[in-house]
């Protein structure tokens, strides 16, 4: 972790940062950390404001999961630097944002803080028995 936060200060800083975790792990506390170092942030769980306020609808979390990839694509293809903060429970859901840069770094957050979003503790029990851990 800090050596993803040195790398976001340093002269060669990655394209990319993913930050991964359960909900209430301190991913979108994190993200803004990097932001505040001209990171531009961007999770899936944006695309659920409405007028300032957070109305998640399950049926909607894969156009939400659509707009988080075609927003740091956008980024990118600006020359902005951006940090996805988003579950990303099976390795296969980072691979396409992996392969948008050829710099990145994969922050995996393993505490526990408030759940901001009210998911529910079955929901966070499923994604913990589906997580795929990082390659060594």
């Amino acid at each position: 972790l800090e050596r993803a936060l040195d790398a976001s200060r340093s002269h060669d800083r990655p394209r990319v940062i993913l930050i991964r975790g359960l909900p209430g792990s301190g991913k979108s506390t994190l993200a803004r950390e990097f932001a505040a170092n001209g990171y531009r942030h961007i999770e899936a769980d944006m695309y659920f404001f409405v007028h300032g306020r957070y109305i998640f609808r399950r049926t909607l979390l894969e156009p939400a999961h659509k707009w988080c990839f075609s927003a740091t694509r956008l980024a990118l293809d600006l020359g902005e630097r951006v940090v996805v903060s988003n579950v990303f429970s099976k390795l296969s859901e980072m691979a396409p944002y992996l392969k948008l840069a050829d710099s990145h770094v994969v922050v995996e957050m393993t505490g526990m803080q408030e759940n901001t979003h009210r998911v529910s503790a079955s929901a966070i029990s499923t994604l913990h028995q589906n997580w795929q851990p990082l390659p060594p």
